[in-house]
């Protein structure tokens, strides 16, 4: 699904650019819609991919972009004629939206991000597609990576493991490939023949 959102993309535009830079931000960040969308050009360094986010409840806190994330925004930013890529004060919005004519017409809204990810779902033959399952994809595919859940916790922005744990109930595909790779009987038969 993420390969075809990807490839949904027109990169040689500013409006695909920014779809693609979109993308990849949120399946590495793992941020929240209200968060994506509060970003600032000067949040993101571009040489480290080190986040600032002002999250739920106003908390601050620090999250990684990482090196395709950074590029496809710096490519992005690119377009935009009212920022210096690598001013880490710029406070310009980091997203924003385009008119039918393909003019840009301010700072992202959460509407606004909602319709340009079920547009883009549904050219890619996608659905659903939308902030919320980036995230849950982003946890998901760290734990199957291997992070610990302390470190997942943390770039989530969770307070405590409970909500976490929750919101990361394995779905039944994870558990019935678990139990294939791990069966002990399973085992057993193919080490005795």
């Amino acid at each position: 699904d993420v390969k075809a959102l990807l490839d949904a993309c027109d990169r040689h535009t500013p409006r695909g650019s920014r779809d693609y830079a979109l993308v990849l931000t949120l399946l590495d960040t793992g941020l929240r819609a209200s968060e994506v969308i509060g970003l600032r050009v000067g949040d993101i360094d571009p040489r480290s991919g080190l986040c600032t986010i002002m999250g739920k409840g106003r908390k601050v806190r620090q999250v990684r972009a990482g090196a395709k994330a950074r590029a496809a925004i710096v490519r992005m930013l690119g377009y935009r004629r009212d920022v210096v890529p690598n001013a880490a004060t710029n406070g310009a919005p980091l997203w924003v939206g385009y008119d039918v004519q393909g003019r840009e017409k301010g700072a992202l809204t959460p509407y606004g991000l909602q319709a340009v990810l079920r547009r883009l779902g549904a050219r890619a033959g996608v659905s659903p597609c939308s902030p919320h399952r980036f995230r849950r994809t982003f946890a998901l595919w760290c734990l199957r990576d291997g992070m610990d859940l302390h470190s997942l916790r943390l770039l989530m922005g969770h307070s405590d493991l409970a909500v976490l744990q929750r919101y990361l109930a394995l779905a039944g595909e994870d558990i019935e490939r678990a139990h294939a790779a791990h069966s002990p009987a399973d085992r057993l038969l193919n080490e005795r023949g």
